[in-house]
């Protein structure tokens, strides 16, 4: 039976659409698919897939708490790129090169990007791959991202819980401050472990628990005042987890911030069955001995440029602490 679905016709280069086609499949049967006059149908069962500004739509079942993530990251997308201009700047360029790149071969196959937002870091993996995929929720945030994407790299608009992709088809996800926005980890690291190669790696960042991060957040975002509340409340219920013991919390008040120390990521990747060396460690992203090294005056104006960030946070040294998580798939 053929599924009745609204397709846009958004017109797109072909071989644009061809190339998404031919390396995704369908979210229901995981057939193949195949580009159809500016809508991707699948062969098997027919379900046809909406194509809106050049971006494919796997996106029309989400979760209510998927929904609520969507509307919230599309009025924050959509409004301006301060939440882009903020991940550029050079602290977060610095613990890249000192925590990622490392992890690299010297030229990563494909990349899934999960939760790429407006493509912030897109730029940088595209680098040190031959191709790559963002995936998001936001439709807002895609289409920034398509404005400005790179040699190689593709956008689609899909849950973190259902990726149209095959099995074994990514060398790499790289994942930045997603997972903590996921209530039930469970069915997404296990997609994510469908999607990966045999050796290929996850490498995820997320916010440290303890650190006081929350209201540097708050003024670089402009986030009003009764917004902020929700955030706030959410992140003391992360704080008070963190003190009580080492297990998997509990929703946050405002539903859509699920902090989890780093005992919680761990144990998660051991029951998605990533291979044992899977490991969480709290890692800084300015250490101290840059900032105590010869190159303190360097390091200095780079912060400075982060001004916002250090006048909330004077102890800036614990502020940096963030979660990195990674994990192979045997």
């Amino acid at each position: 039976m053929q599924h009745m679905h609204h397709v846009d016709r958004t017109e797109i280069a072909p071989p644009a659409l061809s190339r998404l086609a031919a390396i995704l499949v369908c979210l229901d049967c995981h057939g193949a698919l195949e580009d159809q006059g500016g809508a991707l149908v699948c062969r098997r069962c027919a379900r046809a897939y909406a194509v809106r500004d050049g971006i494919p739509e796997f996106a029309d079942r989400l979760q209510a708490g998927e929904r609520l993530q969507q509307a919230r990251h599309d009025a924050l997308y959509g409004e301006n790129d301060a939440y882009e201009r903020y991940f550029q700047r050079p602290l977060f360029r610095l613990a890249l090169e000192r925590y990622v790149r490392p992890l690299l071969s010297a030229r990563v196959g494909t990349v899934l990007e999960l939760g790429c937002g407006r493509g912030q870091f897109s730029a940088w993996l595209a680098l040190r791959a031959a191709r790559g995929i963002g995936v998001d929720v936001s439709l807002a945030g895609l289409r920034a991202a398509q404005a400005v994407r790179p040699a190689g790299w593709d956008y689609l608009q899909a849950s973190a819980r259902g990726l149209p992709l095959p099995e074994a088809s990514v060398d790499l996800v790289f994942s930045h401050f997603l997972l903590h926005h996921v209530e039930d980890l469970a069915p997404v690291l296990a997609e994510i472990r469908r999607v990966l190669r045999p050796g290929g790696r996850l490498i995820a960042w997320e916010p440290a628990v303890r650190v006081p991060w929350v209201e540097a957040w708050l003024r670089v975002l402009a986030v009003p005042r009764g917004a902020a509340e929700p955030l706030r409340r959410a992140y003391a219920n992360g704080q008070r987890r963190w003190a009580r013991d080492d297990g998997f919390g509990r929703a946050g008040d405002d539903g859509v911030h699920f902090f989890r120390p780093a005992g919680a990521y761990q144990a998660a990747l051991a029951q998605a069955a990533f291979a044992a060396e899977a490991r969480t460690a709290v890692v800084e992203l300015i250490p101290p001995r840059y900032l105590e090294s010869g190159r303190s005056a360097l390091v200095a104006a780079q912060l400075a440029a982060s001004d916002a960030l250090m006048r909330c946070a004077p102890q800036a040294r614990v502020l940096g602490k963030f979660l990195l998580i990674t994990g192979t798939r045997p």
